[in-house]
């Protein structure tokens, strides 16, 4: 009886939200033999978005192989602790934690408009935070919304539908909101010209 007890007890240890976001990572992003059991090293990775924007968590947007591989020319990190890659490329750090009440929404216009500066002259874009769930995937919507010119909502499906495990906090979603708003009313004069995918 005690040894099924230990038994059940190891099967519900808790597992690490870290741990969690290694092993429920996008199918589009992984090979078949990733998802039967590879090394992690194998699930790092960048989703994509858009043509020149990605998002991931800190692990993977700090694997060089990684960079390289996907032309990534600026790297945004929203977190205060987490490392920029070692290589070179240009480098936006907006330091903020992941609690309902920092204010990322002050951030919105300059991330937007360094992806959107970036893919207009042929770069790419990843943007991260420690685990790549709320933080990152805030300022992916925000881009979506100011030049894509797509809904809250179509951007937070567009994000997700690259990287499942997405999950802005409630602060956050209210920020979105709030620039939804504030992109309505910029727009309510004359509507600027429809920029190129990204």
């Amino acid at each position: 009886m005690g040894r099924t007890t230990g038994k059940q007890k190891k099967r519900h240890a808790p597992v690490s939200l870290s741990d969690q976001v290694a092993v429920t990572c996008e199918p589009q992003c992984l090979t078949k033999e990733a998802c039967e059991g590879q090394t992690l090293t194998r699930m790092l990775q960048l989703c994509k978005v858009t043509n020149a924007l990605f998002i991931s968590n800190a692990r993977s947007a700090c694997s060089d192989e990684l960079i390289q591989q996907e032309a990534v020319t600026l790297c945004i990190n929203v977190s205060k602790q987490q490392p920029f890659p070692a290589t070179s490329v240009t480098k936006l750090q907006i330091p903020v934690y992941d609690d309902p009440n920092e204010d990322l929404y002050s951030h919105f216009d300059r991330c937007a408009d360094a992806i959107q500066k970036e893919a207009n002259r042929g770069g790419r874009s990843v943007v991260y935070c420690k685990n790549g769930r709320s933080r990152s995937a805030t300022i992916c919507i925000a881009y979506l919304m100011k030049h894509r010119k797509l809904t809250l909502t179509d951007s937070l499906q567009k994000v997700k539908t690259a990287r499942h495990v997405i999950d802005p906090n409630p602060g956050f979603m209210s920020q979105l909101q709030r620039y939804e708003r504030e992109l309505k009313n910029r727009r309510g004069g004359t509507s600027p010209d429809p920029q190129p995918e990204a």
